[in-house]
């Protein structure tokens, strides 16, 4: 799956973005295992505006 091989990659410190889409929870469970097993340093941020999702009118 993509995102095991997501979070494989993964190095401490790095910057990432986080999409909405269903495949965004195995990538965090996925982390948060690399945290406690390989000592991966994360530094969490919620977006400062307040975005609100709208559906792509061209999908």
């Amino acid at each position: 799956m993509a995102a095991l091989k997501a979070a494989e990659l993964v190095q401490n410190d790095m910057i990432i973005g986080l999409g909405t889409g269903s495949t965004v929870k195995y990538l965090i469970d996925q982390l948060g295992k690399r945290v406690k097993e390989d000592k991966l340093r994360l530094l969490l941020q919620r977006p400062q505006n307040k975005l609100r999702y709208r559906p792509n009118p061209w999908a």
